[in-house]
């Protein structure tokens, strides 16, 4: 091909410093700057990782995930509690809006609750409601998990109950 490109197009053919092939440094030594996007969604990624695996919020300070971060990724500012306080309490808000419509689209739900004590001799009471959304699928979610200083007896649990279920504006959907 080359014989024919000098022989035919000898104006068009490359020189051998244009047809050299680029170093792989050339691509893997610029560094990346953490623009206000990244950084956006690194702190969002973070955030979920603090929620799912019910880290405490001081995890974004420890030593050691600073460093992590540090390396990872340098340009970018680890937020300290209270910003992930707020992002969580956000989140929270924009997760049970989420489930108040979900909720609000069904004809029934069913409730599960759950009586345990911490190690630390606090009773707690949790409440699940189940029900069936508009794609036919099985849903599950925890309404509420509260310490329950009162004895777990009949009436105290049916008003945690009554409470619950009409907060979430369920009650008359309970079957």
């Amino acid at each position: 091909m080359r014989s024919h490109l000098s022989a035919k197009h000898a104006k068009e053919v490359p020189t051998e410093k244009d047809a050299a092939q680029p170093a792989i440094t050339n691509f893997t030594s610029r560094p990346r700057r953490c623009d206000d996007r990244r950084a956006g969604d690194i702190t969002a990624l973070i955030t979920n990782m603090i929620v799912k695996d019910m880290l405490p919020i001081s995890f974004v300070e420890g030593g050691g995930f600073l460093e992590f971060m540090a390396s990872l990724e340098p340009d970018y500012r680890v937020p300290g509690r209270t910003t992930m306080t707020k992002r969580i309490e956000k989140l929270y808000k924009d997760k049970a809006e989420d489930l108040r419509r979900s909720l609000s689209t069904v004809s029934k739900v069913s409730i599960t609750t759950d009586g345990w004590t911490a190690l630390t001799t606090e009773s707690y009471v949790t409440i699940t409601c189940h029900y069936i959304d508009s794609e036919w699928e099985m849903k599950s979610a925890v309404l509420q998990t509260r310490a329950t200083p009162e004895q777990h007896m009949a009436e105290n649990l049916a008003e945690g109950l009554r409470s619950a279920t009409e907060s979430w504006g369920i009650l008359e959907k309970v079957k």
